[in-house]
């Protein structure tokens, strides 16, 4: 069989093979373990094919031109990487990471991770849940939702309905009484690591004060509703809180804190084990206000610079073949 013949059906087999795999699959339907040994083999040998189509010729300059070859080779490869890295983050950041699923997923997954490991750092200095066992922290995290409130925000007021509590994970609010002569009275100042909002939310009755923000905060909160549905799973919790808002007469002081590294560790991973995986809402909330489609078309032209690359090399090993 001639070189062109050849080299023509090892390129039909290989079209050929792409629909017919996806063909395969979607009538077979293979187990997930199953589909993640074939996806791990098809990159594997993707990675060797190009490791051997970049790098062949390598060897033979380095016989011919000395060890010079081999570290140009190497530095080109690191930086080469880098560069792609970098340029793959920016996009990424502006919406990018939407010209694939699977890469979307990624982003977002990594995102949420992050963001978790922050709660967990933040909620560890909070004294009330510092003590309690990481592995029931999945439980409260999923329940809970970031608020930030600027300096001399009200952030609620003495009378109101107690909907929910808070935790105070950085910043300092004020807590202040209407006496009846119609003053205002500040009873406590507190810092990072406390708690407000759970008198009214354990004793199901109005505010017993107003709550201002002295600085800018980051508060966690959570209702009134979910802080029921809690305690039944987190007893320890609902002793903790009901033993501070007892204590919650006079002016509470600030309180020092050191944060538990380990606590943090295994909150963490219990939370990331009884998390979901990535959404598809998820990923359009994580696309929502980028220009998604710009980075997208960016995104796939640096994705498809390497694959032409190795096209020309192979090209032009080709050519140079058939001329000989």
């Amino acid at each position: 069989m001639s070189l062109g013949l050849s080299a023509f059906s090892w390129g039909i087999a290989s079209a050929v093979s792409l629909p017919l795999g996806a063909a395969i699959g979607l009538w077979w339907k293979p187990k997930r373990k199953v589909n993640s040994a074939f996806m791990a083999f098809g990159a594997g040998a993707l990675l060797f094919a190009l490791t051997i189509e970049l790098f062949g010729e390598v060897p033979h300059h380095v016989h011919e031109h000395g060890m010079g070859s081999l570290v140009s080779a190497i530095v080109g490869a690191i930086c080469g990487g880098l560069l792609f890295d970098a340029l793959n983050s920016i996009l990424n950041s502006k919406g990018g990471f939407l010209r694939k699923l699977s890469l979307a997923r990624r982003y977002v997954g990594i995102k949420k991770a992050l963001r978790k490991k922050k709660i967990i750092g933040e909620l560890a200095k909070i004294d009330v849940l510092s003590q309690l066992p990481p592995q029931k922290m999945a439980l409260l995290v999923q329940k809970i939702e970031r608020r930030d409130f600027r300096k001399d925000t009200v952030i609620f007021k003495q009378g109101e309905e107690s909907l929910d509590m808070f935790f105070l994970a950085s910043g300092e609010v004020s807590v202040n009484v209407h006496q009846a002569d119609g003053r205002v009275e500040e009873i406590a100042s507190l810092g990072a690591g406390n708690t407000f909002g759970e008198i009214g939310v354990l004793g199901d009755f109005p505010r017993t004060a107003d709550v201002v923000a002295k600085t800018n905060v980051v508060t966690y909160k959570i209702s009134k509703d979910d802080v029921h549905d809690v305690f039944g799973k987190l007893p320890e919790l609902k002793e903790r809180l009901s033993k501070l808002s007892n204590e919650r007469v006079d002016a509470l002081d600030k309180e020092s804190h050191q944060i538990n590294r380990k606590w943090q560790e295994e909150a963490y991973d219990q939370l990331d084990k009884s998390t979901s995986g990535v959404t598809i809402d998820e990923i359009h909330q994580e696309s929502h206000g980028s220009n998604a489609a710009l980075a997208i078309w960016l995104g796939i032209l640096i994705d498809g610079i390497p694959e032409s690359l190795v096209i020309g090399m192979l090209a032009a090993i080709a050519t140079g073949m058939s001329v000989a």
